[in-house]
């Protein structure tokens, strides 16, 4: 799972975030107007090959491995009965740093509130962990390797196998 789907996840990035399919016209004209600027600023500057180096090259090569690690780690093997445990909170200091900006971390807020801004999702996890449907059944997973330990364990077929999962 890890490996076999990368191929077809950077596809539908690169269609989703760079040349999205169905796109309105005066979007895609908007789209190549802002390209075209940041390609005649960075000319102008003198910038061509250290915008090619610092960003062009980490978006299409780093970038997709940390987003798809994201993806995974947000989603798979985590089952899928109800939304509380179709989903994880992957909540490390590091993972916040690198992985998952902006709340993004507490992903299984972001599926039973999807409207929720990312400034108070912390508070919004802390006052959930009193009901014990998310504290017991939604899986928290707190650190880098404690994510990769609940990826590589089998979801539980009944879907109330939640946890709390420390590193």
């Amino acid at each position: 799972m890890m490996t076999t789907g990368f191929p077809s996840y950077v596809r539908g990035a690169w269609r989703a975030f760079i040349w999205p399919f169905g796109e309105p016209w005066w979007m895609r004209s908007i789209r190549i107007v802002y390209w075209l600027g940041v390609i005649a600023v960075a000319a102008m500057f003198h910038l061509i090959i250290p915008v090619i180096v610092f960003w062009v090259v980490p978006a299409v090569t780093l970038l997709p491995v940390i987003r798809y690690f994201g993806e995974l780690s947000e989603h798979a093997a985590a089952g899928c009965a109800s939304e509380v445990v179709s989903s994880r909170n992957n909540l490390g200091w590091l993972q916040e740093w690198t992985i998952h900006p902006h709340g993004d971390g507490y992903h299984i807020i972001h599926h039973l509130y999807p409207k929720t801004p990312h400034h108070p999702l912390a508070r919004a996890h802390r006052t959930l962990l009193a009901y014990p449907l998310y504290r017991y059944g939604g899986r928290h997973c707190y650190g880098i390797r404690a994510t990769l330990a609940d990826l590589v364990q089998s979801p539980d077929p009944a879907g109330a196998g939640g946890k709390d999962v420390s590193s």
